[in-house]
C-alpha cells in the first residue's frame, strides 16, 4: 500500500481536522488537571476531613495525566494524517514509508504494517474517543469533589 489512492488521503485528511480537535479536549483536561494539583494542599490544609476530598481530587490528576498521554498520541496522530494526506510531492508520505520509519524506530509491530486507511483512522479515532472520555471522567470526578466538600463538613 504504497500509493494512497485520492479516496485514502481525503480519509486522512478528514481524518487529520477530526484529530485536531484533541487539542481543545487537552486544553479543557490540562486546566483541570492544574486546578485539581492546586486544590490538593488547600484541602489538606483547610478541610475538617480531607481524606475524601485529597481521593477524588488527586483522581483527577491520575486522569488528567491519562488524558495527557492520549493528547500526546491524538495529537501526533493528526500530524501523521495531515502528511499521508499530501502527496510526496508535496511534502507528504506513502503509507509504506510510514510504516517502515514506524518499524525502524520500534514503535509499531511489524503485524500493523500494511494496513488500510480506513482502519488506520479507525484506530486514531478511537484514541480521540477514550480522549474525550477521559476529560468527561475527570469533570464528573471533579463533580463528585465538590460535592464532597459542600455535604461533608466534619
Amino acid at each position: 500500500m504504497s500509493d494512497p489512492t485520492a479516496d485514502d488521503r481525503a480519509t486522512a485528511a478528514v481524518a487529520a481536522h477530526l484529530l485536531s480537535q484533541g487539542a481543545m479536549v487537552h486544553r479543557l483536561s490540562a486546566a483541570l488537571t492544574v486546578a485539581s494539583v492546586l486544590a490538593l494542599p488547600i484541602l489538606a490544609l483547610l478541610h475538617p476531613r480531607p481524606l475524601p476530598a485529597l481521593a477524588t481530587a488527586t483522581l483527577a490528576v491520575v486522569i488528567g495525566l491519562a488524558e495527557l498521554w492520549l493528547a500526546l498520541r491524538v495529537a501526533f496522530d493528526a500530524r501523521i494524517f495531515e502528511q499521508l494526506a499530501r502527496d510526496e510531492a508535496g511534502g507528504g508520505m506513502t503509507t509504506a514509508s510510514f510504516d517502515g520509519a514506524m518499524g525502524a524506530l520500534g514503535l509499531m509491530p511489524a503485524d500493523k504494517a500494511g494496513r488500510p486507511t480506513a482502519a488506520r483512522v479507525r484506530g486514531a479515532m478511537g484514541l480521540l474517543r477514550r480522549q474525550a472520555t477521559m476529560a468527561v471522567a475527570q469533570l464528573v470526578v471533579i463533580g463528585v469533589s465538590g460535592w464532597i466538600l459542600v455535604v461533608v463538613r466534619g
